[in-house]
């Protein structure tokens, strides 16, 4: 793979990275029919017993569990995904809120479905990375676009 556009946090080494300037906010996808749907934000004392579905990257899982003050076993992960869309109808189904950034869910239909912000707020970027070693032309026409657009 020559690009990837990842979104913070991530563990790579020996890759260049472009820190795109949009911020993601982090928060939850819960049922409409949830009881914490009426609220306007999630606090980490939202968390207790909460069934949460979270992104398998041990990155992600380590973000909230550090925003909420506990270690990973503290907090009451009941399944992991790699793609939202995989855990939407999970959601529905009221089988648990998945933590994930409010883009995710942009272009979206989810009428059953809504997104609630952490609090204290969460936001991470979205970043452009690319291995050390020589390119095609093309990719690093690529690169060079994105460095002129985003570099200041």
């Amino acid at each position: 793979m020559d690009l990837a556009m990842l979104i913070e946090p991530f563990a790579l080494t020996d890759v260049t990275c472009l820190k795109l300037p949009r911020k993601e906010r982090w928060g939850f996808l819960l049922s409409r029919e949830w009881f914490l749907s009426q609220k306007e934000q999630i606090t980490p004392a939202d968390l207790t017993g909460f069934p949460i579905l979270s992104s398998s990257r041990s990155e992600v899982q380590q973000l909230l569990a550090d925003w909420a003050g506990t270690s990973l076993e503290g907090l009451n992960i009941i399944g992991h995904y790699n793609l939202i869309f995989n855990v939407f109808s999970l959601v529905e189904s009221k089988v648990g809120a998945a933590f994930a950034i409010e883009g995710a869910l942009r272009g979206r239909r989810l009428e059953d479905l809504i997104f609630l912000p952490l609090s204290p707020a969460i936001s991470t970027h979205c970043v452009l990375v690319w291995k050390n070693r020589v390119h095609t032309p093309v990719v690093e026409e690529l690169i060079r676009r994105f460095k002129h657009a985003f570099q200041a």
